[in-house]
């Protein structure tokens, strides 16, 4: 790794023993000088399989470091890293985005192709660091994850998402192998869900946005037949925009495709719990025609209900 390439100072790199014939740097504790600030370091990094990275999602390096006085200067990263603050305070500036306050149990990641720096408070902040890439980062940022609404995030559980971190990082210390390479994705999907999309306080603007989708997923539930969203942002006393915008964040999708996930949700334990005919359960879920419950149903599930109630009667 270079130093445009992990949130580590170089000269970790420069005391690291080479082995011959190995892609993976193995465990190993370093400690910087006096001129670094004294801190203690751990580096670790994988180059992951072809396989792993087909997922979607590849980690390829974790670490810590404890008492960190340095400044990372600006820099840009080709792939994807996040950095958890457990003690201490700093900044982050983030190209376009302006200078954020950092402290403690704070969480921020670096996208790729952004030109970044940060850096601690003159007493210094404990960290740990993780290094990631692929393709699925997108779809998590549309999500509003990684960084995408808020540079700086304050998780709900900072211990969950220590603990995390130091899974990564357990996971990269250990002998390399398939099983570890896939056991860090998981941990790491599971990081970025504890971390989410900054989980705003309450004193946050985006808690009224909040408000608004919960109601909106209330009146949605309820609904027995065909939904005019119109009618519920009028009846909410918000735009339009404003109720799609906040049923999405809640649940990913906008009000009419999360309210057909839920029918047919509703339809699915229908199908297998019950011996009502399709057609019944179609209207019991909202959908008075059978053949549109049928085409529609067959489109988001892949298989037509009677096929799905044969496959999954027990």
């Amino acid at each position: 790794m270079t130093e445009s390439s992990a949130p580590v100072p170089a000269r970790h790199n420069a005391r690291i023993p080479r082995k011959l014939g190995r892609l993976s740097t193995e465990a190993r504790l370093v400690k910087a000088d006096a001129g670094e600030g004294g801190a203690d370091s751990v580096a670790r990094y994988r180059t992951p399989p072809e396989g792993v990275r087909a997922l979607g999602i590849a980690v390829t390096g974790a670490g810590r470091i404890l008492g960190q006085r340095r400044l990372q200067p600006d820099r840009v990263l080709s792939g994807y890293a996040g950095v958890l603050v457990h003690r201490g305070s700093g900044f982050l500036e983030l190209q376009g985005r302006g200078r954020h306050e950092v402290r403690a149990g704070s969480f921020f990641w670096l996208p790729p192709g952004i030109s970044h720096r940060y850096g601690p408070s003159p007493d210094g902040w404990d960290e740990y660091w993780v290094l990631f890439e692929g393709s699925a980062a997108a779809g998590y940022r549309d999500l509003g994850h990684l960084g995408a609404e808020h540079p700086v995030a304050v998780p709900a559980d900072p211990d969950e998402t220590r603990a995390l971190c130091a899974r990564v990082l357990d996971l990269l210390s250990g002998p390399e192998s398939l099983d570890s390479h896939m056991a860090a994705t998981s941990s790491l999907h599971a990081l970025i869900t504890a971390v989410g999309s900054g989980r705003p306080k309450a004193t946050d603007p985006g808690r009224a946005r909040r408000d608004i989708g919960r109601r909106a997923l209330q009146l949605l539930d309820a609904a027995d037949g065909p939904v005019r969203i119109g009618a519920i942002a009028e009846e909410l006393a918000v735009s339009r925009d404003t109720l799609i915008t906040a049923v999405r964040r809640i649940t990913g999708s906008p009000p009419t495709v999360y309210l057909t996930r839920r029918r047919i949700d509703r339809a699915k334990a229908l199908l297998t719990d019950t011996d009502r005919p399709v057609s019944l359960i179609g209207r019991d879920v909202g959908y008075p025609d059978p053949a549109y419950f049928a085409r529609l149903f067959t489109r988001h599930v892949g298989v037509a209900p009677s096929v799905f109630r044969k496959q999954q009667r027990r």
